[in-house]
């Protein structure tokens, strides 16, 4: 799920990504439908990428404070690496190695309760 560097940062960039219903309509099941007329009441990605996010999240918290705060600045809001590094108090080149280091450490999280 998160085993790349390709992976968490593409779940980083969208871990702010909004879903919503289709329909403000309430949504009821009928059993009667064939499948092949079935739609899902949410946008695109919300129950594909629920999984992920979750996941996700759970492996952020695990981080020390800097390297959560710059993975999150960096990826999911877009800040500028330079004003990431005054917030944490390091050079913008420290600044690359702890995200490097915290994607190194989301993905070895893997199996880990």
């Amino acid at each position: 799920m998160l085993s790349t560097p390709e992976k968490v940062i593409s779940g980083l960039k969208t871990l702010n990504d909004c879903y919503y219903l289709k329909s403000k309509s309430i949504v009821y099941a009928n059993h009667d439908m064939p499948d092949s007329k079935y739609r899902e009441p949410f946008r695109r990605g919300f129950l594909s990428e629920a999984d992920k996010r979750f996941e996700l999240v759970k492996r952020l918290n695990k981080l020390d404070d800097r390297e959560r705060t710059i993975l999150l600045l960096f990826y999911t809001f877009s800040a500028p690496v330079d004003n990431i590094a005054k917030v944490v108090g390091v050079s913008w080149k420290h600044c690359y190695r702890i995200n490097k280091k915290g994607i190194e450490n989301i993905i070895d999280m893997w199996g880990v309760g």
